[in-house]
């Protein structure tokens, strides 16, 4: 089986998303905000279908201020506006 693992910037975030070459599953996942799973694709029925998927970055990040608080802060430095 064939597995990647690859990196990208989304609204200023990594983005790690890994991918099943076999079966063409695939998850993305995006740390900086706490959420460990944000787009998970899975084969069923023959195909590869969305199971989980999110907005984009910024409605992530409105929904963890909304969650949090709308001003989170790590050591000191404003995280979430």
């Amino acid at each position: 089986m064939a597995f990647r693992v690859e990196t990208r910037t989304r609204g200023g975030k990594t983005v790690y998303s890994l991918h099943n070459d076999a079966t063409g599953a695939s998850a993305s996942i995006l740390p900086s905000y706490g959420f460990n799973l944000f787009d998970l694709r899975l084969p069923l029925a023959g195909q590869v279908r969305p199971v989980l998927v999110a907005a984009d970055v910024r409605t992530l990040r409105r929904a963890a201020a909304k969650r949090l608080g709308s001003d989170l802060r790590l050591a000191g430095k404003r995280i979430l506006a």
